[in-house]
């Protein structure tokens, strides 16, 4: 298992370019300078060595909104200037910017959207993606994009379509900002039994809660689209998880859980010596106190973001390692109910 972590425009927010191996690329951000990719590949052009990983949408710029038309061969795009983009287009930027990874072009239909569009995301994805694999001629990997809203049985008939083609993986697409806890899992878990027997790659779209990233690995996901602890440091919230074993054999009741959080605006904090959380050993944690992450953030200092995205990105990193211990061990399905009962709360709202 790993994590593709967010970037908007090839760097992570807060961090430098060559922080993580595998970073998401957004294409809207960069269809402007497709005259480029000729002379120079994607990642030199944003000055880094990770392997990298094209969506079709920024999942935090919610002007890359995808909607689809009544063209299956194409989409219209919010940025750049509510453009669309056809599947021509699209491939020649995937061939021409030698990106590692990239989602197939499709409509990104939301968990609100009616039975009409779901259905119409699903079939139009699955054209799409016999497209994207005949244009193909590069060495990058296409994944099939699997849409359908939040209706499981057009989710799983879009799956068991992409099933048939000679894709290097699947993305459970169509996440939004707003998408993530209890609704998600169910989805994750419909998709996931529909592709069970398939070894190929599985991404979770979306935010990657950690919570989310947990089930997700008990289920089958293999990938997983991260923004989540980016978002947080902009938050000024640091990860409160410890990490370390946290199997379980009980059952479990699927709820509306959340995380532990330390939000480090408030004024509790103003004296508060000591590291973010006790026992981590990432670089904020063994150099700084609370409370001086507390005062940059009084002051409105970028290092204050930079610091708890350190902390925050070094719990997903702690946390993945687990996960892929647990999978050797074969306790996979036991880290999720572990991770609730150890570490999480029921909430009504968050």
């Amino acid at each position: 298992m790993d994590l593709f972590f967010y970037t908007s425009r090839g760097i992570p927010p807060y961090m430098p370019s060559h922080a993580f191996p595998l970073v998401q690329v957004s294409f809207p951000h960069f269809y402007s300078h497709s005259h480029l990719w000729d002379r120079i590949s994607l990642s030199e052009f944003v000055g880094s060595e990770a392997q990298t990983y094209l969506s079709v949408k920024d999942i935090l710029n919610p002007h890359t909104s995808v909607v689809g038309t009544s063209n299956s061969n194409q989409v219209r795009i919010g940025v750049p200037s509510n453009k669309n983009i056809s599947v021509q287009d699209y491939m020649r930027f995937v061939n021409s910017s030698k990106v590692n990874y990239a989602v197939s072009l499709a409509e990104e239909a939301p968990l609100s959207a009616g039975h009409h569009r779901a259905r119409r995301s699903s079939i139009f994805a699955v054209a799409m993606l016999d497209q994207c694999l005949k244009l193909k001629n590069s060495n990058t990997k296409i994944l099939g994009n699997i849409q359908g809203g939040s209706d499981l049985a057009i989710r799983g008939k879009c799956a068991r379509e992409m099933k048939k083609r000679e894709v290097d993986g699947f993305v459970i697409g169509g996440l939004s900002e707003q998408d993530h806890g209890a609704k998600v899992r169910r989805l994750v878990e419909s998709v996931c039994y529909e592709l069970k027997e398939d070894s190929r790659m599985i991404v979770l779209g979306g935010l990657g809660r950690p919570l989310d990233v947990v089930h997700g690995a008990s289920q089958g996901v293999t990938h997983f689209e991260v923004a989540w602890p980016f978002l947080k440091a902009k938050e000024g919230i640091a990860l409160n998880l410890g990490l370390e074993s946290f199997e379980d054999e009980g059952e479990l009741v699927d709820e509306e859980f959340w995380e532990p959080e330390l939000n480090l605006s408030h004024k509790r904090f103003a004296q508060a010596k000591g590291p973010l959380v006790e026992g981590c050993e990432c670089f904020t944690c063994t150099h700084h106190h609370r409370a001086y992450v507390h005062h940059l953030l009084g002051l409105n200092e970028l290092n204050a973001h930079t610091l708890l995205a350190e902390h925050n990105t070094y719990c997903y990193q702690k946390l993945i390692t687990l996960l892929n211990s647990a999978k050797e061990e074969g306790n996979l399905k036991k880290v999720y109910p572990g991770f609730v009962k150890k570490y999480c709360e029921m909430k009504v709202s968050h």
